[in-house]
C-alpha cells in the first residue's frame, strides 16, 4: 500500500469513526497467512485519538473471515495465534476497547494464550498464570488511555475497578462449576486424592470451601504431604475471604487447637510445631511471634522426637535456636 493510498483508506476510516458509534474489523485469511498487520493495525491506531477513546470503549469486534468451513476454533488456530501475537506487539488496549459481551475479547485472550476447546462452548487456558498476566497488561494499558483522554481520577479509579471486577469476579463456566462441586463432594464424604487437591487449588480464587479443605488436606496429608504451615495459610484465607465457610472454619480451627495445647503440655513435638506455627500466623489464638518461637525451641530441643519441620521453620526465619 503506497503512502497517498494509506491516507486515503485512513481519511475514509476516520470519517466513519466519527458518523459511527461501534467499531467492525474483519480480518481476512490471506492476512492473517502472510501475518501482515498492518490494515488492521492502522485502523486499531485510529482508536488512540483522544477523540475517540472515550467514544469506542467495548465498541470494537474482531473476526476472521475465510474461515467458514474450518471445524477448529478461531483460537485453535495457529495462523491467527500467530497473527494475534504479532498484532498484539503493537497494540496493547484490547480490554478497553474490544466488546466484552459478545466473547470478543475472550477469543482474542484465547488465541494469545493458547486456549483449547473443552466441549459445550467452552475454552481452558493452559497456563492460569498468563491469563493473570494478561490482566496485569490490560491494567497498565489502561492507564495509558486514561491519561491519553485525561479521565478524571474517579474515572480512572472506575475503569481500573471494572477490569478487575471482569479478570478476577468473572463466574465459573457451567463445565467448571460442575469439576469445583464433584471434588467439593468427594472432600465432604471421605479423603480427597491427589487429583481432588488438583482441582481445589485450581478453584480455591473462586470458592471459599475449597481453601477450607485444602487446609484440612495439609493439615491430614490427604492427596498432600502434611504442611501445617500451609494448613494455617489456607485456613486464615478462607477466613479473610469474608464468607460465613471461612469464619466456620476457621472457628474448627480454634476448637482443634485445644487437644494441641493438651499434646503440647504433654511433650508433643509435633504438637509443639503446630502451636508454634499457629501463634506465628495468629490462626486460631492471637499472633504473638515470641510465643510461636517458645514452643518452636520446644519442638527442637524435645530429648526423644526432634521435630525437623520446626528446625526447618527456625532456620527460614533466621533464627537461632
Amino acid at each position: 500500500m503506497d503512502d497517498d493510498k494509506e491516507q486515503d483508506e485512513m481519511k475514509i476510516i476516520d470519517a466513519t469513526l466519527s458518523d459511527s458509534d461501534s467499531m467492525f474489523i474483519a480480518i481476512d485469511r490471506r492476512e492473517v497467512e502472510a501475518c501482515d498487520i498492518s490494515t488492521t493495525l492502522a485502523e486499531l491506531k485510529l482508536l488512540l485519538n483522544k477523540k475517540y477513546i472515550r467514544k469506542y470503549k467495548h465498541m470494537v469486534t474482531i473476526t476472521f473471515s475465510g474461515y467458514d468451513y474450518d471445524p477448529r476454533e478461531v483460537f485453535e488456530i495457529p495462523e491467527i495465534r500467530q497473527f494475534m501475537l504479532a498484532l498484539t506487539q503493537k497494540f496493547h488496549f484490547w480490554f478497553y476497547f474490544l466488546n466484552i459481551d459478545n466473547g470478543t475479547l475472550v477469543t482474542i485472550a484465547g488465541c494469545l494464550y493458547g486456549a483449547k476447546q473443552i466441549g459445550n462452548g467452552q475454552m481452558q487456558f493452559n497456563n492460569p498464570q498468563d491469563l493473570l498476566d494478561f490482566y496485569e497488561y490490560q491494567l497498565d494499558a489502561s492507564q495509558y488511555l486514561a491519561k491519553q483522554a485525561h479521565f478524571t481520577e474517579e474515572e480512572t479509579r472506575d475503569l481500573e475497578r471494572e477490569i478487575n471486577s471482569y479478570y478476577l469476579g468473572t463466574p465459573m463456566s457451567p463445565v467448571e462449576k460442575e469439576e469445583c462441586e464433584k471434588a467439593l463432594e468427594i472432600c465432604r464424604v471421605g479423603k480427597p486424592s491427589e487429583e481432588t487437591v488438583k482441582v481445589l487449588n485450581k478453584y480455591k480464587k473462586d470458592d471459599t470451601e475449597c481453601l477450607a479443605f485444602l487446609s484440612d488436606c495439609y493439615y491430614y496429608g490427604y492427596g498432600v504431604k502434611k504442611d501445617y504451615e500451609k494448613a494455617v495459610q489456607y485456613t486464615l484465607k478462607a477466613k479473610d475471604n469474608g464468607s460465613f465457610t471461612g469464619m466456620i472454619y476457621y472457628g474448627e480451627w480454634r476448637e482443634r487447637l485445644r487437644s494441641v495445647f493438651n499434646d503440647a503440655d504433654r511433650g508433643d513435638s509435633e504438637a509443639e510445631y503446630k502451636l508454634g506455627i499457629s501463634y506465628w500466623y495468629g490462626c486460631g489464638v492471637e499472633q504473638d511471634k515470641e510465643e510461636a518461637i517458645k514452643w518452636m525451641k520446644k519442638a527442637v530441643s524435645g530429648t526423644c522426637n526432634k521435630d525437623e519441620k520446626a528446625v526447618i521453620f527456625l532456620m527460614a526465619h533466621i533464627l537461632e535456636y
